[in-house]
């Protein structure tokens, strides 16, 4: 092998050799790897799209399911009132009004203690 020699080398030559003999696949691997980075780009823009809508329903459930809650515990509030339970007792229950107290006493209860 000759030891390089800068005075007799062409380097234009040299280096218009190289470029020339993968410049067509040069440009054929740009023009793919730009098609592969739009394509990647319109993909991940489409998805971001799509969690976003996706996202902003299920967002529009809750608040819809959240007013839902708030309505059923104001219904629970309203069968739990003491005024619906003195209108219920009388006329769905048939349940009727005390006069006069009467309270049960028990009669005292003998044991035998052995001592």
């Amino acid at each position: 092998m000759r030891p390089f020699d800068l005075k007799t080398h062409n380097r234009k030559k040299a280096f218009n050799c190289t470029v020339d003999k993968f410049l067509p696949f040069g440009n054929l691997l740009i023009m793919i790897l730009c098609v592969v980075a739009g394509a990647s780009y319109l993909l991940a823009v489409n998805h971001s799209n799509a969690m976003t809508l996706e996202a902003g329903k299920v967002k529009e459930e809750m608040n819809r399911l959240i007013e839902a809650n708030r309505d059923l515990e104001i219904q629970a509030t309203n069968l739990r009132s003491i005024d619906r339970i003195k209108t219920i007792s009388g006329s769905e229950l048939s349940m009727v009004t005390v006069s006069k107290y009467e309270y049960l006493t028990s009669a005292p209860i003998v044991v035998a203690v052995k001592r």
